[in-house]
């Protein structure tokens, strides 16, 4: 039976069908994540791959901004895609037009930078006004001339400044800015208090400064003082306080508000200096003895200038009252009277004597004297010369005084004196009246000098020497031997007008000064204090040598004196005392380290040296004897603070309210601390972000003590309220009558 074509077609064929060889599979692609660097490569994407090129939604895609399109993400999709039409599209539309941003950004960034601009010019010229005690007023004028002297400078023409913002900028933001940063680094490190109240105007303002290791001065770093704050005992309309009185009370709530309203912890103090007045030092009901209930453990210290000041007064009244008159008359003698100095001129150049004038004698420091001594016995001849021949012309009392005592040769013999002994006690003075650190060779300074004293009038024999070799100066009745005459006192006490009774008495007088001037520092200054005995402990040469150190290789003794600087942490402790018992031992300190002369520059230097881990090697001990070393020695930098408001708040800004002097007085410090000064000061972003209205001028715009700058003294101690926006109170006054020609309008 033959097959039909359907059956010759059929699947079902008795030819078994050709076995096909099967493909092999392909790996699939590892699928890769969007990678942030595609956006910068513009070698394989080109220039503008940033402005288009994101990451999508999928981690594993990436997105084209100007197609709206999404694509894998990988190098060769992505560049395929940067060479699609319509991609190369989307690129020509932009390079033709320029979008809103595009002109935004274009017009508003000039502005911006012009605005910055502004405000740091503002900024700086308010810096200049306080560093200088420049009159605000001055602001009106000088404004106007900037800009009519420069009149192409696009900064000049922004800057819109007058006294009442000059006085804003200086007292909110510069002086704010400044004490704000001064509260973070309190808030940090231990630190000392210095605090003094003074008179001036009628105002009786209490001052305050802090001694702390400030590590941005410098290259490594200084112990400095600076000022904190300034207060009125009795602010204008607080009865309460005036029936108070300027009492212990009082003055202590006055010295920890200044702490407490800025959060400052209490842990932090170490130290505490005042002068020697009763309402602050004394033993019952006084600062101190509040201070030493709330932080036990401080360290109290007197302030050395005061005690040598107030010991060379008394010694004073050993002393006939006519030294002192004698300074006091010559100098009023030739006060008004430009004739007379012409006429005494000539008898100068007659005995070849240098034309110098006779110097005023201070009322408030007797040390001050030393300068008229000079002075007196340098113009003695001349003197007497002339007032031989003015006696005949003016028949006066005060002349004739002048007359007799210069020719008195007891007189001359007592100057003589006072110009040995006055240079021993004002040297001491000036020496402790520094700012650098000198608390750690106080007791030894002190122990030299005043040895070298007593040893004036007293046999070496009867100066007692305690177990440490250290001399114990105590004065007796029976230690005393005759007064030693100095070579040019004995050549004066020669002269045959001098009897020997007044020979004697000049020597009793002498003998008793000294004593007195003696007996005076010691009962002032504690010589066995040992604290201030340990302290030559941290100097380099002690510290860096075993056979150096006059106690136990332990640091342990030593910190229990100073409890407040002490590591509460026993682990710490432990630190602190391996780290002492290591560093004589360690060669790697590099020499220069180990020759530096300033003992707080020096264990900065320690503080900052590493191990080769990079952890700080001696960063317990520095940081602890940092601490120790901020205890002030003196008050002389809060006396030197109101030096500053006596020169800022004078008969011409009689009317200076206390908030603005003390951020005079901050904005100054601020400035000043810069390298050169206002040329170098350079606002800070905390500046340039304050430079605002509600900034500047406060919630609340009151009456400016800027527009009472010149007044009869009435305005001080008005309300310390914010500036204010007048500026017109005085503008019909001439800017000539602000100022006296007989003082300058500034001060350098």
């Amino acid at each position: 039976m033959g097959l039909s074509s359907d059956e010759d077609n059929d699947d079902g064929s008795a030819t078994p069908p050709r076995n096909k060889k099967a493909k092999a599979s392909k790996t699939a692609h590892r699928a890769q994540k969007f990678r942030s660097e595609w956006k910068h490569n513009t070698k394989l994407f080109g220039d503008n791959v940033s402005a288009w090129l994101d990451s999508d939604a999928d981690k594993f895609k990436a997105r084209c901004k100007w197609c709206h399109s999404s694509f894998t993400a990988n190098t060769s999709t992505i560049e395929k895609h940067a060479k699609t039409t319509k991609h190369t599209g989307e690129e020509e539309k932009r390079k033709s037009n320029l979008s809103i941003a595009t002109f935004a950004t274009r017009v508003e960034e000039p502005n911006l930078k012009q605005k910055i601009a502004v405000k740091r010019a503002e900024i700086k010229l308010a810096g200049c006004f306080a560093a200088h005690n420049i009159s605000m007023k001055f602001m009106d004028h000088l404004t106007p001339v900037l800009k009519s002297a420069f009149p192409d400078s696009d900064i000049l023409k922004g800057v819109e400044m007058k006294r009442t913002k000059c006085t804003g900028v200086i007292t909110n933001v510069i002086g704010s800015v400044h004490k704000d940063d001064l509260t973070e680094t309190l808030r940090k490190v231990k630190f000392s208090v210095l605090t003094d109240e003074s008179t001036h105007f009628n105002c009786k303002t209490a001052a305050v400064a802090v001694r702390f290791f400030d590590k941005t001065v410098g290259p490594h770093g200084r112990i400095v003082s600076k000022f904190w704050d300034l207060s009125d005992v009795f602010p204008k309309g607080n009865f309460e306080a005036a029936r108070q009185g300027a009492n212990s009370d009082r003055l202590f709530h006055l010295l920890m508000g200044a702490f407490e309203k800025r959060n400052i912890p209490d842990e932090n103090f170490v130290g505490f200096a005042s002068d020697g007045a009763s309402v602050m030092l004394g033993a019952n009901n006084s600062v101190m003895t509040r201070l030493q209930e709330r932080f036990p453990g401080i360290i109290i210290m007197r302030c050395v200038c005061h005690s040598l000041h107030l010991a060379g007064k008394d010694a004073s009244k050993c002393l006939p009252r006519a030294l002192e008159d004698l300074a006091r008359n010559t100098h009023n003698f030739f006060k008004h009277s430009s004739k007379k100095v012409a006429q005494f001129a000539e008898f100068q150049q007659y005995l070849e004597v240098s034309e110098h004038k006779m110097l005023l004698l201070s009322l408030t420091r007797w040390l001050c004297l030393r300068e008229n001594v000079d002075r007196i016995l340098e113009q003695w001849e001349p003197l007497r010369l002339y007032l031989t021949e003015a006696r005949f012309e003016d028949n006066t009392h005060a002349t004739e005084l002048l007359f007799q005592w210069l020719h008195d040769p007891v007189m001359k013999a007592y100057y003589l004196f006072l110009s040995w002994v006055l240079p021993k006690i004002s040297t001491m003075n000036a020496y402790f009246q520094q700012s650098k650190v000198v608390v750690t060779n106080l007791h030894d300074k002190m122990a030299e000098n005043y040895r070298e004293l007593l040893q004036s009038f007293m046999k070496p024999i009867y100066l007692s020497v305690d177990s440490s070799g250290r001399t114990e100066p105590q004065p007796a009745g029976h230690a005393l031997s005759p007064c030693k005459p100095l070579p040019r006192v004995s050549e004066q006490l020669k002269d045959p007008r001098i009897s020997p009774q007044q020979a004697e008495e000049f020597k009793k007088r002498c003998k008793d000064y000294m004593v007195t001037l003696c007996n005076g520092i010691r009962s002032r200054f504690n010589f066995g204090d040992p604290l201030l005995r340990a302290l030559p402990l941290l100097t380099p040469k002690v510290a860096t040598k075993f056979d150096a150190r006059p106690y136990s290789n332990s640091i342990a003794p030593f910190a229990d004196l100073v409890p407040r600087a002490k590591p509460a942490d026993p682990h710490t402790l432990q630190q602190l005392d391996d780290q002492w018992r290591r560093l004589p031992l360690d060669p790697d300190i590099p020499r220069d380290v180990l020759e530096e002369e300033l003992v707080d520059v020096f264990w900065a230097r320690i503080g900052k040296l590493t191990d080769s881990d990079g952890a700080l090697r001696y960063g317990v001990l520095a940081g602890f004897v940092l601490a120790v070393l901020s205890l002030p020695h003196s008050n002389a930098d809060v006396e030197r603070i109101f030096s500053k408001i006596t020169i800022m708040r004078n008969k011409l800004r009689n009317r200076l309210i206390t908030r603005t002097v003390e951020g005079l007085c901050l904005a100054s410090e601020c400035v000043k601390g810069s390298s050169n000064c206002c040329e170098s000061f350079e606002p800070s972003k905390k500046m340039m972000d304050s430079m605002t209205a509600t900034v500047i001028y406060g919630s609340k715009k009151q009456s400016s003590d800027a527009d009472k700058e010149r007044g009869d003294g009435q305005g001080i101690g008005a309300g310390a309220g914010n500036v204010a926006s007048a500026e017109a109170d005085n503008d019909d006054e001439d800017v000539d009558d602000l100022w006296n020609d007989d003082e300058p309008w500034f001060t350098t």
